[in-house]
């Protein structure tokens, strides 16, 4: 072992603490970067073994008619030995439809209208996911797959033989409207998730004696529907059942029913299904043009979500924001690990630079110096990467051990365990970036130090050099008395200790800025894990929807109005429900819809841009109408709501019948298909009228539609009722789904059933003004977190308030008790079960017009653990941010201490106390302070408003807001370990005297 490798080992070995201290923050950085990557990585791979479970491993697939010429698109047996011959396919499979059996009334309730006879060819066990769960799959004509409702409620078994009358489906128009084309227009939307299509809008023109596939919906007439059908060419076909599947997959979808699959070498005249797999593709492009290469001019569907996890990304708002949050991450993680391992090194090389200066003075030449500091890095590196690695593969599996199970049941995929996959490539690119941090951090120390002189070296004058403004102030202060004449701010408060810090900084900044950025770098780290623990929150919050509870119970009854009496057979009624075992009633509501008219000034963007879906516009200038959601909560719940408000609820009582205060909601979520909303509804205060009758005559009606000027027209000019003046002619789109204008359309049903509309020239109309006294952005869990706007009052106010003739429909929120041992479903029973007599007082008086009973128990329980799961990767990404912040402080100002030991122990030489030296140090750390966390705050808001713009990618509408909280608690947390560092650097300058200091040094 050469001299300087030994001098090198027994440096490390006689500083220990910081030894350790480097190394632990190389292995923390390696660790960071290992559990973000084995995190994606292992996420990655669990995605993709759920959608190989779910939808197969096809890339693309096109759908081919047999009836087009040859080079449309034709499917001929050469082409699809061709397709199966190319060199770049690696699987292929077909699915054709053979025909369509029809099933009894009562195998219509479960097996759909009817059973769908596919055939197919190719590798669709692996391709398209069609695994038997019992049995095989069809090998040879004469055999069937059949769903495993054919086995659970039909009684089938292996090896029973069954028989349908298979033929095909046949459009055919009601009587009446035999001769009748319907044309619709709609938008070809992917049947499934994550499998896209173009999304174009397609025009189908239904006509009499069409022959309708698979994808064509069951649209009977009675039903509400534009067409019925029949079965022709129907014939007797048998089969042999050999295998039972429980999930349907995509490539095996129909709109009218479960699927059969057999194996039919028939000729059929029926679109054909073919879906490819190709090896050596980088792209999706690639995908889709070798796919056009096999059949030009066809359409593509592709495999999106499969090709993503494969490692080619296409489109997606919410990927957008991942691989935006996952950028800025990756920076911060970086800028971190090198300011971290810089620091460390720097002041390693700072403390030993005596000791350089010995090496150099007896022959050691410039690159030996530099080898020594490299070889320390070396170790460093030898020693903490491989631990950083260990303990970030060790944290991902404890983790994912906790929490793999509950992301495997929010997908609700049970057969693919959520278990820690790490690729190489992820270890090897987190070590060499780790490893790369550390050299670079390394070499700059090692070169500077190279380059001073041996003398300057032994005296330490490079370390303690004073900076060229020190030096201009030393010759202005050079006059006896000068330089305590000016204090300053320092000087004033802290006396003679104040002056003395303020001339260390000014003489050696360096020093000072070191310990200042590596406060501002701790504010930032620590705020980061805060702003993205809030943005993400949000997102969690808009994805959630607007259901909160468990259960949701709701019924409505012919022929009532809002007034008190049906107010207390619905509390009656709720009161039933909640003595239910196993739940825990968390209160109703009665709720209406009424038009409504705003003053301009109370109401959001997003009412009026086209974000909610319902009519609203300008009714007149300065006015808006829509429709408004009357919420009547129960008063023992309203009470509890706006006291959390910090009201009175006192102040709601103040009720007239044409009159009444409520509290509004500001905003509301949504989700347009493309990307989660934050709707702003209202933003301030005001009169809200609602229109509770119109009259036209002797005419009185309670029904009142608010429509835009397109809807306006269409019912003018259609049959099924009166016309109205036309008194507007403008445009009513704004192009984006709002509308620009809007009217009232107050309507009543004639003896004929038939809608008429009153004339609005004519009709007057009744409104109650409601006043607004505050505005919450969250609504009671009964009511939901919807869209539009929702006033809300207590249920005790609907005996006075005079509604007219609305009327409203009963709304339950329920959840399930923690303590109860039964399970969710067997809860829903018992309420169901005990609906009828909840609302048998009702349905005395009138009719039911529906009871309803939804069960959320399983959707909120995933709600739940998706925000779990991302509160925990917040929480453990903030700690491992938190413990880097914290050790660069502690390395960088600890040992920034120690290195002045022999400038302390000249100013305690000459006079200084214990006092004024104390008030000294607090002078400094009040400095760094400053200099270092108002800085570093203002730089993380910059970062907090990067993962803001990231999150808005998915989530529209969210406005930016410095997350104060989580400054303050930077803040706080730095200053800590700012006086702890102090402290104990502190406690490592024990020198009474020059004498003794300089002894120390050259141990």
């Amino acid at each position: 072992m050469s001299a300087i490798a030994n001098y090198t080992w027994r440096s490390l070995g006689a500083n220990r603490v910081r030894t350790a201290v480097t190394i632990a923050g190389v292995a923390l950085a390696a660790a960071l970067l290992t559990a973000v990557l084995g995190t994606y990585t292992s996420l990655n791979h669990y995605l993709y073994q759920t959608e190989e479970e779910l939808s197969g491993t096809w890339m693309s697939s096109v759908e081919l008619d047999p009836d087009s010429e040859p080079g449309e698109g034709a499917v001929a047996a050469d082409v699809l030995s061709e397709v199966q011959a190319a060199s770049n396919v690696s699987g292929v499979a077909t699915v054709q439809e053979v025909g369509f059996a029809a099933l009894s009334d009562k195998q219509q309730d479960y097996l759909g209208n009817y059973a769908a006879i596919m055939s197919f060819t190719g590798e669709l066990e692996s391709l398209c996911a069609v695994k038997p769960c019992e049995g095989e799959v069809p090998d040879q004509p004469g055999e069937i797959l059949l769903p495993e409702s054919w086995k659970t409620r039909e009684g089938t078994s292996l090896g029973d033989s069954i028989t349908f009358d298979v033929g095909q489906r046949e459009l055919i128009m009601p009587e009446g409207e035999e001769d009748q084309t319907v044309t619709e227009e709609s938008v070809d939307l992917p049947r499934v998730s994550e499998i896209d299509s173009d999304g174009d809008v397609t025009t189908t023109v239904y006509k009499p004696g069409m022959i309708l596939h698979a994808h064509d919906a069951f649209n009977s007439s009675a039903e509400g529907g534009i067409y019925d059908e029949q079965i022709i060419n129907a014939q007797k076909r048998s089969y042999t059942v050999v295998g039972f599947y429980d999930r349907s997959p995509y490539a095996i979808s129909s709109a009218v029913g479960q699927t059969c699959l057999v194996v039919d070498n028939q000729p059929v005249s029926n679109p054909v299904a073919v879906y490819l797999s190709f090896s050596n593709v980088s792209s999706q492009d690639e995908v889709e043009s070798e796919t056009l290469a096999l059949f030009p001019d066809s359409g593509i569907t592709l495999h999106t979500a499969l090709l993503r996890y494969m490692g080619v990304r296409s489109g997606g708002s919410i990927w957008d924001t991942f691989f935006g949050i996952a950028s800025v991450l990756a920076v911060i993680i970086v800028v971190a690990c090198v300011s971290l391992i810089y620091n460390a090194f720097a002041i390693s090389v700072a403390e030993r630079s005596g000791q350089f200066g010995l090496l150099a003075s007896i022959g050691a030449s410039k690159r030996q110096l530099r080898r020594s500091v490299l070889m320390e890095a070396g170790f460093v590196t030898v020693v903490g990467v491989p631990l950083g690695l260990l303990v970030g593969i060790g944290g991902c599996m404890v983790t994912f051990a906790i929490l793999g199970p509950q992301i495997a049941s929010v997908l609700s995929i049970s057969e693919v365990p959520f278990e820690v996959y790490i690729e190489a490539w992820a270890l090897l690119f987190a070590a060499l970036l780790t490893m790369v941090t550390v050299l670079a951090s390394a070499f700059l120390p090692a070169l500077r130090m190279s380059r001073i002189s041996a003398i300057d070296a032994i005296r330490q004058a490079q370390t303690g050099r004073v900076s060229k403004r020190g030096i201009t102030d030393a010759r202005v202060c050079a006059r006896p008395g000068k330089t305590w004449k000016h204090k300053g701010i320092a000087g004033a408060v802290f006396g003679v200790s104040g002056q003395l810090a303020r001339i260390n900084h000014r003489r050696s900044a360096s020093k000072g800025r070191a310990a200042s950025l590596s406060l501002a770098l701790a504010v930032v780290l620590i705020m980061t894990s805060g702003s993205l623990n809030v943005w993400l929150g949000s997102l969690v919050n808009a994805a959630q929807g607007s259901e909160t509870s468990d259960y949701a119970i709701s019924a409505s009854f012919e022929d009532r109005r809002v007034d008190g009496q049906l107010m207390d057979e619905y509390g009656r009624a709720y009161k039933s429900l909640a003595s239910v075992e196993g739940v825990v009633g968390q209160g109703w509501n009665a709720q209406v819809a009424l038009p409504a008219l705003l003053p301009e000034q109370m109401v959001g963007a997003s009412l009026t841009d086209g974000s909610v879906f319902a009519v609203a516009g300008e009714y007149s200038p300065g006015v808006i109408g829509c429709v408004a959601s009357v919420d009547f909560l129960d008063d023992e719940t309203f009470d509890t709501y706006v006291t959390d408000l910090g009201l009175d609820p006192a102040q709601f009582d103040s009720v007239t019948t044409t009159s009444a205060p409520a509290v509004a909601i500001s905003q509301g979520y949504g989700n347009n298909g493309s990307v989660y909303q934050l709707l702003t509804m209202l933003t301030s205060t005001g009169t809200v009228q609602l229109a509770v009758s119109a009259q036209e005559g002797d005419t009185t009606t309670s029904n009142i539609a608010v429509l835009g000027e397109e809807e306006r027209r269409y019912l003018q000019q259609g049959e099924g009722g009166s016309a109205y003046p036309d008194t507007q002619s403008e445009s009513a789109s704004d192009g984006n789904g709002g509308t620009d204008t809007v009217v009232f359309a107050p309507y009543y049903f004639d003896d004929h059933d038939s809608q008429v509309f009153l004339d609005p020239v004519q009709t007057t109309y009744s409104f109650v003004d409601i006043n607004v006294v505050a505005l919450a952005e969250q609504a009671p869990e009964t009511i939901g977190q919807g869209s539009g706007v929702v006033l809300i009052m207590p249920a005790s106010a609907a005996a006075t308030l005079d509604c007219k003739g609305a009327n409203p429909y009963f709304r339950a929120a329920l959840n399930l008790s923690p303590d109860t041992q039964l399970s969710a479903d067997e809860v829903a029973e018992a309420l169901e079960d005990q609906m009828e007599a909840a609302f048998a007082e009702l349905a005395k008086k009138t009719n039911p017009s529906f009871y309803t009973i939804s069960n959320l128990a399983e959707e909120m329980k995933s709600v739940t653990l998706v925000a779990t799961i991302v509160n925990v990767f917040c929480l453990l990404f903030a700690i491992i941010l938190a413990l880097i912040a914290l050790a660069n402080v502690f390395n960088t100002i600890t040992n920034g201490l120690i290195l002045r030991r022999r400038e302390f122990a000249v100013m305690k030489s000459v006079g200084l106390s214990a006092k004024q030296f104390r008030r000294m140090i607090v002078c400094e750390c009040v400095g760094y302070g400053l200099r270092g966390l108002i800085p570093g705050a203002l730089v993380s808001i910059i970062v907090s408003m990067f993962l803001y713009a990231a999150v808005a990618q998915s989530l529209s509408g969210m406005t930016f807001s410095i997350p104060w909280l989580y400054v303050l608690l930077a803040i706080g947390m730095v200053s800590v370990a700012m006086a702890l560092s102090v402290a104990y650097g502190m406690s490592r300058c024990k020198a009474d005297n020059i004498v003794e200091a300089l002894r120390r040094e050259t141990q």
